[in-house]
């Protein structure tokens, strides 16, 4: 069952840039071309996409994961950007206002605007501000735009797809926006399975606003998602500066120092990989998603959301070994270190 992928606001696409350069490094050394069909599809040129879809209100992060590309697993028409940013605002992002546009929308619209006289000018000397369209509007069509491309996304699916949705809850985009998509999911695809990799700030602070975004997201994470993989900032910053942890990431930290944006973004994209990726090809030929699968075990009750799973093996209860350790469906957990 394949997984549609949105990567949402500036977290959100620099980690889904760092889980598809791994999840193709994965395909590649995989024997079965059926390992990857639920994250990746084949192109008719025998290449490997992605299934995602990129989204955020400015241009420049998007951009810089397309010039970044050598694999060719992103297309520009899987990207939905805007010019004007949220200002790190829950609101702002979730019914597609700003400063800049709030502003220019109070603008009467029935007010000639004088063109420049001279030859040059093409067109009558005087037109209505009407002729041109309202930035306001321009905000609004990026969420059209988004909801075609997801339907043609799940169109191009093979069964019903599920969803796994990308994003941080201290900024506008990623909290907001991510908000209005995820609603969005749920009215339209009531049978998919949706899950969310979340990204918590700093308790030390990251953004002025960023405790507001966070209640506000969580909320809508509670209401409408089905697994929720939260993943706290200082926990990954600690995490990367530890050998043991950035041993097993490719090309990452040496001697214990370092945990940038990139080594974050790398063990967050380690994580998913290892939560996504099929156990076996049979598994991928099953048709049953992971995240499916994961819901199902770890999250069976609806309430109960943030799952985190243990270590494998047995432990000893009353003098004799227990059954296999597994997720426990009664009680909430963080799933930073999963």
């Amino acid at each position: 069952m394949p997984t549609i992928t949105l990567q949402v606001g500036q977290c959100g696409n620099q980690v889904g840039q760092a889980l598809f350069e791994r999840l193709a490094v994965q395909s590649a050394a995989a024997a079965d071309r059926a390992a990857d069909t639920e994250l990746l599809r084949w192109g008719p040129d025998g290449r490997r996409r992605a299934r995602c879809l990129l989204v955020d209100t400015e241009p420049k992060v998007v951009n810089a994961v397309l010039a970044a590309d050598a694999e060719g697993l992103f297309s520009r028409k899987q990207c939905y950007m805007g010019q004007s940013g949220r200002g790190n605002n829950w609101a702002f992002g979730y019914n597609q206002l700003n400063v800049i546009t709030s502003s220019a929308a109070t603008r009467p619209v029935s007010q000639p605007t004088r063109m420049a006289p001279g030859p040059t000018a093409l067109g009558p000397a005087w037109i209505s501000s009407t002729a041109t369209e309202d930035p306001l509007q321009q905000e609004f069509r990026i969420l059209d735009q988004l909801y075609d491309g997801i339907r043609r996304e799940a169109e191009e699916s093979d069964g019903c797809p599920n969803f796994l949705l990308i994003h941080s809850l201290a900024g506008g985009s990623g909290s907001g926006m991510g908000s209005r998509v995820l609603e969005h999911l749920r009215a339209q695809f009531p049978l998919s399975h949706i899950a969310a990799a979340s990204v918590a700030p700093r308790a030390a602070g990251d953004t002025p606003m960023q405790s507001l975004n966070s209640v506000m997201a969580l909320s809508f994470l509670q209401a409408y998602a089905d697994m929720v993989l939260l993943f706290s900032n200082q926990d990954l910053m600690d995490a990367c500066q530890r050998t043991s942890v950035a041993a097993l990431l490719p090309g990452g930290l040496a001697g214990g120092s370092g945990g940038g944006l990139s080594d974050i973004n790398r063990l967050v994209a380690h994580n998913l990989t290892g939560f996504l990726w099929p156990l076996s090809g049979a598994d991928a030929l099953g048709g049953v998603g992971r995240i499916r699968d994961a819901v199902r075990c770890g999250c069976r009750r609806r309430r109960w959301k943030h799952g985190r799973g243990y270590r494998g093996g047995r432990r000893r209860v009353g003098g004799r070994r227990d059954r296999p350790r597994r997720v426990r469906d009664c009680e909430v957990h963080e799933t930073s270190r999963c």
